[in-house]
């Protein structure tokens, strides 16, 4: 399983219709409008994809930033995610948010 990460704003829209078909195979009470909008509030996507490249899995990814104390801090936020039961247990999504951690630290 490859891991590719992108910005939202690079997302097409098919892409987004197999995530949101994803969410609705896994979730209940899922709805379009309501998983476009709240994707559209997160910066990064993390996408899973299968030997063919077809997604089976992702996490969004909310990145912003804080001042505490005269210092600024980087906050992470890994929103929806979900991962197609036949790939549960490959680590591969771990592998990939860590992978993100640690470019964001040398980044800042």
């Amino acid at each position: 399983m490859k891991s590719k990460i992108l910005d939202i704003s690079r997302l097409s829209k098919p892409q987004i219709d197999v995530m949101f078909s994803l969410m609705k195979q896994y979730y209940e009470n899922v709805n379009e409008e309501n998983f476009v909008s709240d994707l559209l509030k997160k910066q990064k996507v993390i996408l899973l994809l299968n030997p063919e490249g077809i997604i089976k899995g992702f996490s969004t990814i909310a990145q912003g930033e804080l001042v505490y104390n005269s210092k600024k801090i980087i906050t992470l936020f890994s929103g929806d995610t979900v991962l197609d039961k036949d790939y549960w247990g490959h680590g591969a999504l771990e592998m990939a948010f860590g992978r993100y951690l640690v470019q964001v630290k040398l980044q800042n």
